[in-house]
């Protein structure tokens, strides 16, 4: 039996560079799980649509297929503009199986790629001196996504010993709140993977509110195609039929252990 097809369901864009992220991500995958058909799609502004992808996909024979959000905030599938997606792709490929895998969520090695970003942006912009910090992420409405945010915001304050703020709303407003409190010095990682609109945004607002450093996106990493890789697998597991002494425990929502360690933001 053949392994259900991977595809990475991504933010589209009308700027060529986002597109590139998720084209390097899909030809990484490929190469490393060579069995596996791996596809991208888009949820808005850019072709292929996931229909679209799905469609191909049923008409060459394939009957199982797995989407993989790449969304850092959300740790759980609560948005209405992904039900419509599997809605509607159901119902264009009746003869296929579909399975939402779990979002890529707010993992906590991605801490390690966004100190990354924020120490080659402050190295460009020759930043000597931090006191606070901002962890720029796109919006989520998930109260548990948040909570997971929140704690990540609080492991980076802990690591670099300087204030730090989640901003999934407002960075504009994380920045006041620091300034507020005396922070003079404030920079903002970026939980993003790609600079779509969203991101493009809340960069010209902590730009606006005084900012010293806005890192870039997260972009390409194998460390985030391994995080997409490792939802698409327990979703995999799902889609197995399993007898009554075979089951699984699976997930219960609960975090895995954090392992990842940060490096220090260089002052």
């Amino acid at each position: 039996m053949s392994a259900p097809a991977l595809i990475l369901l991504a933010h589209g864009s009308t700027l060529p560079v986002v597109s590139e992220v998720i084209r390097k991500m899909r030809a990484h995958m490929q190469s490393v799980h060579p069995n596996i058909p791996v596809h991208i799609a888009f949820a808005d502004h850019e072709h292929p649509t996931a229909q679209r992808v799905l469609s191909r996909l049923e008409r060459s024979g394939v009957r199982e297929a797995i989407l993989v959000p790449l969304n850092l905030a959300n740790l759980f599938n609560t948005s209405t503009r992904l039900d419509e997606i599997m809605t509607a792709a159901q119902a264009r490929c009746p003869k296929m199986t579909l399975s939402l895998a779990r979002p890529v969520g707010p993992e906590t090695g991605l801490l390690n790629l966004i100190d990354l970003r924020l120490r080659q942006e402050l190295a460009s912009a020759r930043v000597g001196e931090l006191d606070g910090l901002v962890l720029a992420t796109e919006p989520s409405r998930d109260k548990r996504s948040r909570s997971i945010l929140a704690r990540r915001a609080r492991q980076w304050s802990l690591h670099h010993r300087l204030p730090a703020l989640v901003a999934s709303d407002s960075v504009g407003a994380a920045i006041t709140q620091l300034r507020a409190e005396g922070r003079r010095h404030i920079a903002v990682g970026s939980m993003f993977l790609t600079a779509h609109d969203t991101y493009a945004q809340c960069r010209a607002d902590a730009i606006g509110a005084g900012a010293i450093a806005v890192a870039k996106p997260i972009g390409f990493a194998p460390e985030v195609c391994d995080m997409a890789f490792g939802r698409y697998s327990v979703a995999a597991m799902d889609l197995l039929s399993f007898g009554p002494d075979e089951a699984s425990d699976g997930e219960d929502g609960a975090e895995a252990p954090a392992t990842a360690q940060l490096h220090v933001v260089g002052a």
